[in-house]
């Protein structure tokens, strides 16, 4: 989706590069409000859920983010840098902090395991509940 609504942005709509490369991001991300909002109508119904279910939101937020990202870098550099390689964009796309705290928080909870990781769980569900809730 990022791909299709950057150039819509862009050229119809007159935006920015900048800004239509984040809300670009946005709309072909998932929504983190509305994950939390799903997870608690599941968790107050009493409907199963696996221990995945929050992998499934990073999974799906790093794609648009790094499509995000590069999109930028990459017309973003042929305006102002001339000789600015694609390896270059990638890896400053691949290294962003955010994509790497991701990536990072996938591999940790991967290393300790559901078993392991439960006691952590609540802690953390709770803390991002609150946050969402400020």
């Amino acid at each position: 989706c990022p791909l299709l609504i950057l150039p819509i942005l862009r050229f119809v709509c007159g935006v920015s590069l900048a800004n239509a490369s984040s809300i670009a991001a946005h709309y072909g991300s998932v929504s983190a409000g509305t994950f939390a909002v799903v997870l608690t109508y599941v968790e107050s119904n009493n409907i199963e859920f696996g221990a995945q279910t929050t992998l499934y939101l990073v999974m799906l937020e790093l794609p648009a983010i790094i499509v995000a990202l590069a999109i930028y870098r990459f017309f973003n550099s042929e305006k102002q840098v001339e000789g600015v390689s694609h390896r270059a964009i990638w890896h400053e796309t691949l290294t962003n902090r955010g994509v790497v705290l991701l990536v990072g928080g996938v591999l940790i909870g991967w290393m300790y395991g559901p078993v392991q990781g439960a006691s952590v769980t609540e802690l953390l569900t709770g803390g991002f509940k609150a946050i969402l809730a400020i």
